[in-house]
């Protein structure tokens, strides 16, 4: 599944933990090897916070927009 993330899904990591939405998705490239990842945030009150995590680290929850 994790080649089917767009950005506005509604993603956890697989550890566990609260859901988060994808901002945008980018490859990284490190000594040859590419690693596709997510930017991804959510607000706690009037906070914002922001996280990027590798996509094999993270389960879909649900699509919150349809393109």
């Amino acid at each position: 599944m994790s080649s089917d993330f767009k950005p506005g899904d509604v993603v956890r990591h697989k550890s566990g933990g609260q859901d988060i939405i994808i901002l945008r998705l980018e490859d990284e490239s490190v000594a040859g090897v590419t690693k596709k990842l997510a930017f991804c945030g959510r607000f706690e009150g009037q906070s914002f916070h922001q996280e990027t995590i590798p996509l094999d680290l993270l389960e879909f929850v649900n699509r919150q927009f349809s393109s």
